[in-house]
């Protein structure tokens, strides 16, 4: 789900200007959310792995090469928190299988050229 769930107007204005470098910012959440760390064979980070997948697809439509997008995983007040981990990834789909994402994680998505 994209848009208004869990966190208000504050929630997201803490995660603008403590976390992000771009303006929009959009709450993506279902059930779980997205958590990513050992066992990496637990359910939860299945799922999570299949909701990365999406989003990436989902996300390789709107950008053009070389724009990014941001997200920033914390349970609702943790979003003054300090980061955990950052990183920077690709659009790429491959990466996802071994990839580990912990609570308060930035991370900044660049769609490459597709050569």
């Amino acid at each position: 789900y994209i848009g208004p769930c869990f966190a208000d107007e504050d929630c997201l204005y803490e995660v603008k200007t403590k976390h992000f470098h771009k303006w929009y910012v959009y709450e993506i959440s279902s059930n779980w959310g997205i958590e990513i760390v050992e066992p990496f064979d637990s359910e939860i980070a299945l799922e999570s792995k299949e909701k990365l997948r999406y989003l990436f697809t989902f996300m390789n439509d709107f950008l053009d090469e070389g724009e990014s997008f941001e997200l920033y995983t914390c349970w609702i007040g943790e979003e003054s928190d300090p980061q955990v981990k950052s990183m920077t990834l690709s659009l790429a789909l491959d990466q996802l299988e071994d990839i580990e994402i912990p609570e308060r994680t930035h991370i900044l998505i660049t769609k490459q050229s597709e050569n």
